[in-house]
């Protein structure tokens, strides 16, 4: 089985995404990414940006960022007696538009205080403080982007925002296939599976934040009813699925849809309603010939159908019981009158 890649990724549009955010563009030079080169290129550009607002203004917070940034940078001696020149002096932080701003979210633990300064304020001293607040709180989790066969694609949504993620295999069954390579450029892992079960990884970020992904190639069918339409869900197993409907009256195979790829398949009313049986079981098979049954059945009548039948038969049956009775009851007293007037 191949190993499964994750999409190539355009790193003028990572490296946008990142250009001041010194952590993300340290970690994809120390793991010798796709993006390597232009991440070098990217973290010199804003150490440098840093470095002229350090000496050009009497904020700190350009010098904080500086050292934050790259604390073996040879200016780090030049940068820290700048820090100590700016205390010393006594002068007040210089004003800026923001500060005030930022000074009113900086304690909060929204990260949608941190998310709006951090885009309103591209241009601000405070935004690497807006990135590592960011880091810290902002939400996450992976969801499915891709499914193919054995092979799924799993995204994390702003992966620019989460620092320092990390993921390690705890499934119990060998032979699971992982790119993640692009983790940390666009947010993406790919997997593939060798054997059929159940599969699981952590990720874990800087500040112990934690999610997983956990799939099944077992193959595994799921019917849900919508309206009055059935769509059948599949897990695991290897597309193309079969669909069968089969009568449980018979036990016998009366529609069958071939070759799906997808995976969900919807059943329309119209099939249900040609094929005219009150109750159909759903078997699902897949491409490497795996059959089983899919939870739960078609009734093409409802059980409110059902009661309501049976009330009509009942009451259909005590009316003719009535009328049997009344009749007998009729005769006998007919019976009776005439023996009366022959004595």
């Amino acid at each position: 089985m191949e190993e499964v890649k994750a999409p190539p990724v355009v790193c003028a549009d990572v490296i946008a995404n990142n250009r001041d955010n010194c952590e993300r563009l340290t970690e994809m030079i120390r793991t010798n990414s796709a993006c390597s080169f232009e991440a070098v290129q990217a973290l010199r550009t804003h150490k440098e940006g840093l470095y002229k607002q350090c000496f050009d203004g009497k904020s700190a917070v350009a010098c904080e960022a500086f050292l934050a940034c790259d604390s073996k940078d040879s200016r780090v001696g030049a940068v820290t007696n700048r820090l100590k020149e700016l205390a010393a002096s006594g002068d007040p932080e210089e004003e800026s538009p923001d500060r005030n701003q930022w000074k009113s979210i900086e304690k909060s633990a929204d990260y949608k205080n941190f998310l709006d300064f951090y885009y309103q304020n591209p241009k601000s001293a405070y935004r690497a403080r807006a990135l590592d607040s960011l880091s810290k709180y902002y939400p996450w989790s992976f969801s499915l982007v891709e499914k193919q066969g054995d092979r799924r694609i799993y995204r994390i949504d702003s992966v620019k925002f989460v620092k320092s993620l990390r993921w390690k295999d705890v499934s119990t069954l060998p032979g699971l296939g992982i790119d993640a390579s692009n983790l940390l450029l666009d947010g993406t892992v790919a997997v593939s599976a060798r054997e059929l079960g159940d599969y699981k990884l952590y990720f874990q970020d800087g500040y112990g934040r934690r999610d997983s992904i956990a799939f099944s190639t077992q193959l595994k069918g799921i019917l849900k009813q919508d309206d009055k339409k059935y769509t059948v869900h599949f897990e695991g197993g290897t597309p193309p699925y079969q669909i069968e409907l089969v009568d449980i009256g018979q036990n016998k195979t009366v529609k069958t849809y071939p070759s799906v790829q997808t995976d969900s398949f919807v059943i329309s009313e119209a099939d249900i309603k040609s094929l005219d049986l009150p109750h159909l079981k759903v078997w699902i098979q897949d491409a490497a010939s795996i059959r089983v049954s899919a939870e739960g059945d078609i009734l093409s009548k409802s059980p409110l159908d059902f009661q309501r039948i049976a009330a009509f038969a009942l009451i259909v049956l005590l009316t003719l019981l009535v009328v049997y009775l009344l009749v007998i009851f009729v005769r006998r007293r007919r019976r009776k009158a005439v023996q009366f007037q022959e004595a």
